[in-house]
């Protein structure tokens, strides 16, 4: 009887995300979460697996990110360490309806960001636009913009750009790459990046006078 509750849980949910992105091609994943303070961004796509104490995680996903299969970002789910113990008494002992998890304010991803098969991301992690983070990794502390990170814990690898291309990536409003942007320079788009090519989609997009 569980079972089939939860499953009509997560139907109910999977519906109501489907509903609530249809700006972008994610899916909700193996644990039907709370939706009031999770958003993700135009076009990214992926699996969103949140393993949460929380009705109501805090997790923001920007445009344009891929999500790979088995990424599990893990919000508000640990287990005080500072007690005499850290096994929920509450809950398990006295039976209590009571939260006991405690968290680190949510997780943020912003744009542009690859995390690939399996990666595991904690609670309070900030991943910077263009970041990219490895399969398999556990991401404990916060990566820095468009930098590659990988391992257990993840640690950082190397940088994607220079810095000069990387600033000027920052100065992008990434609202502007839109449909019509990419069908108009996809030949551009899928050209490596260098500090002269990145200054001419600037000025394409009317960035250039932010920098």
């Amino acid at each position: 009887m569980i079972g089939i509750r939860t499953k009509i849980r997560h139907l109910t949910a999977s519906l109501k995300w489907a509903k609530a992105n249809g700006h972008n091609r994610t899916q909700l994943g193996r644990w039907a979460i709370g939706l009031d303070n999770v958003t993700i961004g135009d076009y990214s796509y992926g699996q969103i697996n949140v393993l949460t104490a929380s009705k109501q995680p805090k997790l923001a996903i920007g445009e344009l990110c891929s999500i790979a299969p088995n990424v599990t970002f893990v919000i508000h789910d640990n287990h005080p360490i500072d007690h005499f113990t850290t096994f929920p008494l509450r809950r398990f002992v006295l039976e209590e309806t009571y939260d006991e998890a405690c968290g680190n304010g949510g997780i943020v991803v912003e744009e542009d960001v690859w995390i690939g098969y399996g990666a595991t991301i904690l609670d309070g992690v900030h991943i910077g636009r263009g970041g990219i983070v490895a399969a398999g990794a556990v991401v404990t502390k916060d990566v820095e913009p468009y930098t590659i990170v990988g391992g257990v814990p993840a640690k950082p690898i190397k940088k994607r750009f220079s810095q000069d291309v990387i600033d000027q990536l920052l100065a992008l409003d990434y609202s502007k790459v839109d449909m019509s942007f990419v069908q108009t320079h996809i030949e551009q788009l899928y050209r490596p990046l260098d500090e002269h090519s990145i200054g001419e989609l600037l000025d394409e997009l009317g960035d250039r006078h932010e920098l």
